[in-house]
């Protein structure tokens, strides 16, 4: 009997302990593919980023063009205006020396 109940212990003991590997294997793939799913996803979801930034930087470029341009004749035009200006003022500091003397 004690024989008997020995086998019966070990054949119980030997079952839990391969039916939870078993368990845990099959929970091991699902995590696996779980991850390779995800995986997946996030390279899918960083090509279509890419996608989208290459299209706006397509976009922005003729604007950058744009906004270059006029800032170097924005920077032009107020190189004149002070040139103009400095001339003006000494064509009035000419006026008034002509009007003191006249």
């Amino acid at each position: 009997m004690y024989h008997f109940n020995f086998k019966k212990i070990l054949f119980v003991g030997l079952f839990f302990l391969f039916s939870d590997a078993a368990i845990e294997a099959s929970s091991l793939k699902k995590v696996r593919r779980s991850v390779a799913r995800l995986q997946m996803e996030l390279l899918e979801l960083k090509e279509k980023s890419s996608k989208i930034a290459a299209q706006q930087m397509a976009i922005l470029e003729p604007q950058n063009e744009k906004i270059e341009s006029l800032t170097k004749e924005n920077l032009a035009l107020s190189k004149k205006l002070k040139d103009l200006s400095l001339k003006f003022l000494l064509l009035e500091e000419k006026l008034e020396k002509y009007q003191k003397e006249s």
